[in-house]
C-alpha cells in the first residue's frame, strides 16, 4: 500500500512539473513513434480541448495528411492510447456519408450518450463522406441535421461535439472547411527515415530492453477533469489579432489553444472564485506555438498536395500551364489539378488566367499564386515582450529536453527563437 500512495506522489509531481509536454513526449515515444514531437503536440492540445468546457466546437477538427506510408496513422492511435480512455475513443474506417445521419455514441449499457468529451478518430474518411452534410454539420458542432426517411422531411439531434482526428492522403478541403479545420504534417525527411530504419533493425537485434511504459501516469493523465478557462491577459493581443481580417475567426483558435494547455496543466493553474482555470503566459507560449505550426495565422488548411502546389507558384512568381505544373511537381496530376480546380480558386490559393500557350499556339489557362498566398502574416509577439512576468517556457525548461534529445526541427527553431 505504501509503495502505490508513493508512485502516486510520483505521478503527482510528474503532473505539476514544468516538463510535463517532454514526460507526455517520453510516454509517446514509448509507443514506438520516433520524433513527430510537432505532430504530437499538435494532436495533444487538440485531444485536451475536449476537456475545455467553453471552447468553440470548430477549434476541435484536425486532419493529418500525408503520404501513404508515412506513419500517420501509427502516430495518431499512439497518441491517443496515451492520452484517452478507450471509453472514450472512436475510431472507424471507411464509413458512407449515409452513416453520419444517425450515428450517436453509446454507453457502456447500449443507451445513446454525448459526443462531448469523446474523441472521434477516422482513418481514410472517402471525399464524399468528408464532404457530406451530415458530417460537416457534426465538425461545425451543428446540434441537428435535416434528412429524408420515406419521402419526409426528419430531424435527427446531434447530442454534443467531439474532438476529431482524421487521416487521409486524398482527402481535399473545401472552402466550408477552412475554418473548421486544421492541418497537420508528418515528417519525411531523410533523416526521420534513417531514424525509423535503425529503431526497428536495433528493436529487433536483441540488444536494446524495451522501456517500462508508466501506468499510472497514463491513468492520471486520462482522468483529468473538465474546466472553463478564463485568460486574463487576452486583452493584451488584441493590438497584434486584430491586424487581419482572417483573425475575425482564427482568434478563437489561439484561444482554445490557450485554455487547452491551461486544462493540461490543470494540477499547476489557480482557479478563480467561480472555479475556472486561469490561464498563465506560459499557456499563452503554448497556444502561440500550437497555432503557428497549425499556420493558423494564414487561415489556410491545407492538404500536403495543396501546399506543395501553392509553395510552387509562389516560388515561380508567373503563371503557368497545367502541363509546366505536373512536370515539376511529383505526385500532382493533371486529373488532381482539375477536379479540384473550382475549390482552390474559391479559397484564393490559385487564379486562373488567359495567356499565350505556345505549346497550344493559342490562349489557354495559367494557373499562378494569388496575392492572398503572397500577404503579410499575422504577428503573434513572444511572451517575453508582452510581459515582464518569469516563464518556465521561456526559460527553456519544457521545450529543453526536445531540443537537446530529439532535434525536432519546428521545436528547435521555435526554442531558438526564445533563446534570443
Amino acid at each position: 500500500m505504501g509503495k502505490i500512495v508513493e508512485m502516486r506522489q510520483v505521478m503527482q509531481e510528474k503532473l505539476e512539473s514544468p516538463q510535463l509536454m517532454n514526460y507526455i513526449i517520453d510516454e509517446i515515444h514509448k509507443e514506438g513513434v520516433i520524433g513527430e514531437e510537432s505532430a504530437i503536440l499538435a494532436l495533444t492540445i487538440k485531444v485536451f480541448l475536449s476537456l475545455v468546457k467553453n471552447h468553440s466546437p470548430t477549434s476541435s477538427n484536425i486532419v493529418v495528411s500525408d503520404k501513404t506510408g508515412g506513419g500517420k496513422d501509427f502516430v495518431v492511435s499512439r497518441v491517443l492510447n496515451v492520452l484517452c480512455q478507450p471509453s472514450k475513443t472512436i475510431h472507424r474506417t471507411n464509413l458512407t456519408p449515409a452513416a453520419f445521419n444517425y450515428w450517436q455514441p453509446l454507453d457502456s449499457e447500449g443507451n445513446k450518450t454525448s459526443w462531448d468529451g469523446k474523441v472521434l478518430y477516422l482513418e481514410d474518411l472517402p471525399e464524399e463522406a468528408l464532404s457530406c452534410q451530415a458530417f460537416k454539420t457534426m465538425s461545425s458542432g451543428g446540434c441537428a441535421i435535416t434528412t429524408v426517411q420515406d419521402q419526409e422531411a426528419v430531424e435527427i439531434e446531434i447530442d454534443g461535439k467531439p474532438v476529431i482526428i482524421l487521416t487521409s492522403m486524398k482527402s481535399t478541403i473545401d472552402v466550408e472547411g477552412e475554418r473548421r479545420w486544421d492541418c497537420v504534417r508528418i515528417d519525411l525527411s531523410q533523416g526521420q527515415t534513417e531514424n525509423i530504419v535503425e529503431n526497428f533493425l536495433e528493436s529487433v537485434s536483441g540488444v536494446e530492453e524495451e522501456t517500462e511504459k508508466d501506468e499510472m501516469f497514463r491513468d492520471m493523465l486520462q482522468s483529468m477533469q473538465a474546466y472553463e478557462v478564463v485568460i486574463p491577459f487576452a486583452p493584451k493581443l488584441k493590438k497584434y489579432v486584430a491586424t487581419s481580417h482572417v483573425m475575425r475567426t482564427q482568434v478563437r483558435k489561439l484561444v482554445d489553444y490557450i485554455s487547452s494547455s491551461t486544462v493540461l496543466h490543470q494540477y499547476q493553474r489557480e482557479k478563480d472564485k467561480r472555479g475556472r482555470l486561469i490561464a498563465t503566459w506560459d499557456d499563452y507560449v503554448v497556444g502561440r506555438f500550437i497555432f503557428k505550426i497549425l499556420k493558423n495565422q494564414d487561415a489556410y488548411a491545407m492538404t500536403r498536395k495543396e501546399e506543395q502546389l501553392m509553395n510552387y507558384l509562389k516560388e515561380v512568381k508567373e503563371a503557368v500551364t497545367l502541363r509546366t505544373i505536373v512536370h515539376n511537381n511529383s505526385g500532382i496530376t493533371r486529373t488532381w489539378l482539375l477536379r479540384h480546380k473550382e475549390d482552390l480558386v474559391e479559397r484564393e490559393i490559385v487564379d486562373i488566367v488567359m495567356a499565350f500557350d505556345d505549346d497550344l499556339g493559342r490562349n489557354g489557362e495559367h494557373w499562378i499564386a494569388t496575392e492572398r498566398c503572397s500577404a503579410s502574416k499575422v504577428y503573434l509577439p513572444r511572451a517575453e515582450n508582452l510581459t515582464d512576468e518569469k516563464t518556465d517556457i521561456i526559460d527553456g525548461i519544457i521545450f529543453k529536453t526536445i531540443n537537446e534529445d530529439r532535434i525536432s526541427k519546428g521545436l528547435k527553431k521555435e526554442f531558438r527563437k526564445q533563446e534570443k
